[in-house]
């Protein structure tokens, strides 16, 4: 499982053998309490429950690993969790969206993932219990956590579903928690960073203790049924350069791709790439943010590859200067593979066949009189089955 994430979550090894670990141990105690006489799960139940920051690729990460294991995921947002009885999506709806992803199987949607993120949401600080968007939403969750029974409709029938097969993963910023931990140590001494200052956030929430939690605003109880907490720390500016060069569908190399795909090559330094991930950084958007700085930084490009292409143009460099808005990416002229103009061109043609409206259309359009003749108006073009385009001739 490890290596299957690898090539699709670059670094984060900790996170992943965390994640896989849990998993592997939750199905492997179902195949026990499966195949054993007496039904029992030697191995016990492990939720899991993940502290992270925002854009840390979590989400990637469950589903990923779901669709490797050809199990249902089902993900849902803490934040619009509410109490049986009121308006919004109880927890219910959520185990509903198994069904839907199984076709009604029930025993496949009893063996799934439950990914709630942004589990911190539901905090209730003092002064504010009793509230539905809070502890009883909370509360709400403990029975399934258990292993208990709920009733899910789908297509008109009930299902009597039970949850003691599913696996629970939920993960959450904890924005605030991080605060409590460094103004409150747990053991009466301040507690100092790796460089003998305050702590980070990554280094206070790694000394997260059922105290703090209590303190944050989560009901013990819950916190119980978590076998395995895990902090995730926040990308630092190498792990996004790591991520940008080497991760499988990075926005880097989609971006080097879409530039292919138009017979033009696009380079970004190193000294570049580094300046992107401190605005990410920077602006708390972490690998999320990556690909929106790329668009911002080549939307005056993206709409005239072709006409670059037909210029003579081979590569766009996004120098330093470009990446702090201090002069335009640079456009270098040079000799262009006629075959990789081919290659795109048959690309946009099959694009183009796509988009051609069906000929046994006959409705006319409106305000338009109906046609006496039979006959096509425009020539046809030629079937795109005539004229394939091979896999191995599409750039990227």
């Amino acid at each position: 499982m490890i290596k299957h994430l690898d090539p699709l979550v670059h670094g984060r090894h900790d996170t992943k053998r965390d994640l896989c670990t849990a998993v592997y141990r939750h199905y492997l105690s179902l195949a026990c309490r499966e195949y054993s006489e007496d039904g029992r799960q030697p191995f016990g139940r492990r939720h899991v429950l993940r502290l992270s920051p925002s854009c840390s690729t979590k989400t990637h990460l469950v589903g990923a690993l779901a669709e490797f294991l050809s199990v249902p995921v089902t993900l849902a947002d803490a934040a619009l969790l509410v109490e049986t009885g009121y308006a919004g999506e109880r927890i219910d709806d959520v185990l509903r969206r198994l069904f839907v992803a199984t076709c009604g199987n029930q025993e496949a949607a009893q063996r799934g993932i439950v990914f709630i993120d942004g589990i911190d949401k539901l905090r209730c600080p003092e002064g504010n219990r009793g509230s539905p968007s809070a502890d009883a939403v909370q509360t709400s969750l403990l029975a399934l956590l258990d292993g208990g029974t709920v009733q899910v409709r789908f297509r008109d029938r009930a299902y009597t579903m039970d949850t003691s097969k599913l696996l629970f993963i939920c993960t959450g910023a904890f924005v605030e928690l991080a605060d409590i931990i460094r103004r409150r140590p747990a053991s009466g001494c301040k507690l100092t960073g790796a460089n003998g200052g305050e702590l980070t956030d990554d280094e206070a929430l790694a000394h997260g203790e059922f105290p703090y939690f209590r303190d944050f605003g989560m009901i013990p109880e819950l916190l119980d049924r978590f076998g395995v907490t895990s902090t995730v720390p926040s990308l630092s500016r190498d792990d996004l350069v790591s991520l940008m060069k080497n991760a499988e569908n990075s926005p880097l190399r989609c971006a080097v791709n879409w530039y292919k795909a138009h017979n033009l090559e696009l380079v970004v330094p190193d000294e570049s790439l580094k300046l992107l991930a401190e605005q990410a950084i920077a602006n708390g958007t972490n690998a999320r943010g990556l690909e929106r700085t790329l668009e911002e930084l080549l939307a005056p490009y993206d709409w005239r590859l072709c006409e670059l292409a037909e210029d003579c143009y081979v590569r766009v460099v996004l120098t330093p200067e470009s990446i702090m808005a201090q002069a335009e990416p640079q456009l270098e002229l040079g000799m262009a593979n006629s075959a990789d103009f081919s290659a795109a061109d048959r690309l946009r043609e099959f694009a183009a066949d796509l988009l051609h409206p069906p000929l046994y259309s006959t409705a006319p359009h409106r305000g338009q009189a109906r046609s006496t003749d039979s006959s096509p108006s425009r020539t046809r073009r030629t079937p795109v089955a005539n004229h394939p385009v091979s896999t191995a001739e599409i750039p990227g």
